[in-house]
């Protein structure tokens, strides 16, 4: 296991454990405030078997969890400010009742829960017009789907709602940008999903790139891909129908155990005075893309965030987190996914099925 994996997990597992003890810790108060005494032995050993029964069973209870961790401490703060300004509790007497002993932040974070299932159910079609400085006969119209994670958030359920949704597309091709699977996706759901793709309604078809999760499990659902007519296009360059080239990059996976094609590779045989599309599924390399004769990215991976401040932390540490941006003259496109990683759970963020008109100069 690589460095960078060690980390993660151990950043996790410390994020964890600070939850389960602060969390235990304004449990053991609101039990107190309604006259309920328990050893706090006792408490830490309930709350760390209610948090890993969700982790392990990727419980929607999970956002309640965080944004209740995260609105105690905002009210800890809160009242430490209160405390010092308002001496004579003008204001902090009327907001303790309100608060009622910490019963109004459970309430708030079910609600939340709740509301983060039914968002990542929910799916968006997002729509982009694209306008590239190359002359075109006609608009190509693209759907782009990634990050669906078949299993977690997407089940049977929502596959049959993305088919009825790119179906009225009407789309020239179809787009996969990754993650479409991952550890947790189950032969079942696989095949589902394959099924799915095959009845896709597109002028080209379906096209695939891995993505850094289903990357390590290729051999589950390469034959099953390829068998409903999708078209893996890892580190290769497709002219279509003498129209455009889709360019597809695979992806480092999750250890970055392979080095890919570079771009100069790639485009060695594209003749740049067509429309050239790239899929690459993480939207860190546009350096590479930018100032070649690539003009449109389309991604994935961020999720959006998935979950808020998360949509903030992929926008401070990505050029496009999320959305459609010319980064200096490359136009790129970043898809919040349709599915969700880990657990099925969305706020701040939505799912979406990308649409994309690109056109040429007049």
């Amino acid at each position: 296991m690589k460095l960078q994996m060690i980390g993660f997990i151990s950043v996790m597992l410390s994020m964890i454990l600070l939850i389960v003890f602060y969390m235990t810790h304004k449990l053991n108060q609101i039990l107190r405030c309604y006259g309920i005494i328990v050893k706090k032995l006792y408490l830490y050993i309930i709350t760390g078997i209610v948090g890993f029964i969700i982790v392990i069973t990727r419980s929607a209870f999970a956002a309640m969890v965080l944004y209740m961790f995260m609105m105690f401490i905002l009210v800890d703060v809160l009242k430490i400010i209160l405390l010092k300004a308002d001496k004579k509790r003008i204001l902090l007497t009327p907001l303790v009742k309100i608060y009622c002993h910490g019963m109004l932040i459970v309430g708030i974070g079910l609600l939340i829960a709740l509301y983060s299932v039914y968002n990542a159910k929910n799916p968006h079609v997002t729509e982009y017009q694209v306008t590239i400085d190359k002359h075109m006969e006609d608009d190509i119209n693209i759907v782009l789907l990634s990050d669906i994670h078949a299993g977690t958030a997407v089940k049977e359920h929502q596959f049959d709602i993305m088919l009825d949704k790119v179906n009225e597309l009407d789309a020239d091709i179809i787009c996969l940008a990754g993650d479409i699977f991952d550890e947790s996706s189950d032969k079942q759901i696989i095949r589902y999903a394959c099924d799915t793709f095959s009845r896709m309604h597109s002028v080209y078809g379906v096209y695939y790139i891995t993505g850094n999760h289903d990357k390590g499990i290729m051999e589950d659902f390469e034959e099953l891909l390829l068998a409903a007519g999708v078209k893996i296009i890892d580190d290769s360059a497709v002219f279509i129908d003498n129209r455009f080239y889709l360019v597809g990059r695979t992806d480092l996976g999750m250890e970055g155990e392979k080095e890919r094609t570079s771009m100069e590779q790639l485009l060695e045989q594209v003749d740049a005075s067509y429309p050239v599309i790239l899929l690459d599924h993480r939207p860190t390399a546009l350096e590479e893309a930018r100032g070649t004769c690539v003009d449109l990215q389309l991604s994935g991976h961020t999720h959006a965030g998935q979950i808020f401040p998360g949509n903030i932390i992929v926008d401070i540490f990505n050029d496009v987190g999320y959305g459609f941006k010319n980064y200096h003259g490359l136009n790129v496109i970043v898809s919040s996914g349709y599915g969700t990683w880990g657990f099925p759970i969305r706020v701040g963020s939505h799912s979406e099925i990308v649409n994309v008109i690109l056109q040429g100069k007049q």
